[in-house]
């Protein structure tokens, strides 16, 4: 988690990973994900959550397929990272 936060996921990308077949928002995700690593679960890091899966994919949607990865100029492990969010966020707030 370390990582995450000192690299700010959320600037990985200017702009969403093109052809998730799940429509994940992924440096939105990233960014509400980093604030609630910082700050905890809030009332804003929830509404945050909510607001970047609206009409998108929600973390726990992806299927896992490694088409962001292979597009991660960091190298990042795209799927494990969204994998915890969905656990920080969508179990917490039962989506």
């Amino acid at each position: 988690r370390d990582f995450c936060l000192s690299r700010g996921l959320g600037d990985v990308y200017k702009r969403q990973v093109e052809g998730c077949p799940k429509k994940i928002r992924i440096p939105d995700i990233f960014g509400v994900y980093n604030m609630g690593v910082q700050f905890g679960l809030t009332d804003v890091t929830r509404g945050s959550y909510r607001c970047q899966i609206d009409g998108s994919g929600k973390a726990g949607d992806c299927i896992k397929c490694g088409k962001c990865e292979a597009q991660c100029p960091q190298h990042l492990e795209i799927r494990k990272l969204l994998e915890e969010a969905a656990d920080i966020y969508e179990k917490e707030m039962h989506l």
